[in-house]
């Protein structure tokens, strides 16, 4: 009997994998302070420090920061928005709080809906055109 060659089998070629990204490096102390220094919240350098974050990272939070300030500001709260964002509560919280703030300052307004002291009064008494003409006329000698 006579040997029989085995088939030749090919393979694909090997996939190459993705050689591994190495994790975004964290940014150091001093580069976070200064970020938070110039974005105007050096309130958040220590709450940053507790732990290595990335530049994407510091980015995120100091734009929620923004956005709360932002928020406190508009809503004629910008004390509390402040104290809200450096306690490092979030956007949507904040945003509540904040609201809920204005509207019981809203309400502590006093006002008269009553409307007590009568129809309101023109600025200015009305204009009698004809007494107007007359002196006119008089004025004029056609009277």
């Amino acid at each position: 009997m006579e040997e029989m060659a085995a088939p030749a089998v090919t393979f694909p070629p090997m996939a190459t994998l993705p050689a591994p990204t190495a994790p975004p490096a964290a940014l150091e102390a001093h580069a976070i302070a200064r970020m938070c220094d110039e974005a105007g919240v050096p309130e958040l350098i220590v709450s940053m420090l507790r732990q290595p974050m990335t530049l994407k990272q510091v980015e995120g939070q100091l734009e929620e920061a923004r956005l709360i300030l932002q928020c406190g500001t508009l809503m004629g709260q910008p004390t509390m928005g402040r104290k809200l964002m450096a306690a490092g509560v979030s956007l949507s919280t904040a945003r509540s709080l904040i609201n809920e703030a204005a509207v019981q300052a809203d309400e502590a307004i006093v006002t008269d809906p009553t409307h007590s002291g009568g129809p309101p009064q023109p600025s200015h008494p009305r204009i009698n055109s004809a007494a107007v003409y007359a002196r006119l006329n008089a004025a004029q000698g056609k009277g």
